[in-house]
């Protein structure tokens, strides 16, 4: 029992006599592309481009370098997703600064909060002892 169709049985016991145990193997791997955007050439300048500022200024975003696949291989438009695609493939993350909290206190501030804040003690704390189990009486395990 196989849990196979016996027509497919058949189709494989064909394709092995015909080609060899090769032939039984997952044949879908191979019917991959290759990349039409993604070319190593281009993945490459593009390792080197986002080391300068973007030509409107900024920060490099995944449409901004979508928008640098399409002028270099002379597309109107590339997808937003492919940028992101080429950063990845490139090794880079978009990464911008953590925006500063408009209430933070001044580092003049923070200074002095420092020097007026107590130290924590470097004695340890004292350990709580606990009694035993008062939930049910004192039990034996000797033998009575």
């Amino acid at each position: 029992m196989t849990s196979f169709a016996q027509r497919w049985i058949e189709q494989l016991a064909a394709r092995y006599n015909a080609e060899g145990p090769e032939a039984l193997g997952d044949l879908r791997r191979g019917n991959g592309s290759t990349a039409t955007v993604l070319k190593p050439d281009l993945l490459d300048e593009l390792r080197v481009r986002p080391k300068e500022p973007p030509d409107d200024g900024g920060l490099w975003t995944s449409a901004k370098v979508a928008a640098f696949l399409a002028r270099e291989l002379g597309l109107e438009k590339v997808a937003v997703q492919r940028g992101w695609e080429a950063l990845k493939a490139c090794g880079m993350s978009i990464q911008a600064p953590r925006p500063k909290n408009p209430k933070s206190a001044s580092p003049e501030e923070a200074a002095a909060f420092k020097k007026t804040s107590k130290r924590p003690s470097r004695r340890k704390p004292r350990s709580i002892r606990s009694d035993r189990s008062r939930s049910s009486p004192a039990t034996s395990t000797g033998s009575a």
